[in-house]
Formats: C-alpha cells, sequence, structure tokens
C-alpha cells in the first residue's frame, strides 16, 4: 500500500514537472517569436522607406543605382533566407545610418533626419 502511495507520489511529480516544463518553454517561445515578428515588420517598413527614399532622388543615375543597390541587397538577403540569427542582429538605425552614408547627400528627407537626430543627441 505504501509502494503505491509512493509511485503515485512520483507520477504526480514527474507530470507537474513535464507540464512545468512544457508551459514555460511555450511562453518562452512565444515570446521569441513576437520580438522576430515585430522585427520582421520593422524590417518590412524599412524596405518601404528605401522605395519612399528613392522617390526623392532627383538624378536618375542616382536614382537607378540606389535602386539598384536596394533590390540586389533584398534579393541576396532573400536567397540567404533571413535566419533567426540574422534578424535579432538586425537594427533599423545601423541600416538608415549606411544608407545615409553612402546615399545621405542625396535624399532629403533623410539627411533632415539624421541631422535633427545630432541636434537632440547634442541638446
Amino acid at each position: 500500500m505504501i509502494v503505491f502511495k509512493i509511485i503515485q507520489v512520483l507520477l504526480l511529480v514527474f507530470v507537474l514537472f513535464t507540464t512545468i516544463s512544457v508551459v514555460y518553454k511555450f511562453i518562452k517561445e512565444n515570446r521569441n517569436h513576437r520580438q522576430r515578428m515585430r522585427k520582421l515588420d520593422q524590417w518590412s517598413q524599412f524596405h518601404g522607406q528605401l522605395m519612399d527614399w528613392s522617390k526623392e532622388i532627383v538624378d536618375d543615375n542616382v536614382r537607378s543605382n540606389f535602386i539598384s543597390h536596394c533590390v540586389h541587397k533584398l534579393i541576396s538577403t532573400s536567397n540567404d533566407k533571413l535566419s533567426n540569427s540574422d534578424l535579432d542582429d538586425w537594427s533599423v538605425e545601423e541600416e538608415k545610418q549606411k544608407v545615409c552614408n553612402e546615399w545621405g547627400q542625396h535624399i532629403p528627407s533623410l539627411l533632415q533626419e539624421m541631422r535633427d537626430k545630432k541636434l537632440n543627441q547634442i541638446l
């Protein structure tokens, strides 16, 4: 009889431990998934912003080069199948800075945005 009670208690502990473990993993994965989806949404919006910036470029040759660069980068990223680590490491601000450094003098709104950001940092 006592052996039966011990087995019941052990079984109950095992079931509780397994349940808690599964719930914890579910919550953790759900949280990670939401963070990645937010990043993916930011990534998508950034590429939309790139297209808006391309419309601001006056020089047709520069616009063509800018669009070609953006498309090439997008295709190479999609061919590599954007991994979770790539997405986790991706930053809107870093990408904006790269675009500003390379193409900023041709994109008035981006140039103004970066100037405003620097002014805010100084103040």
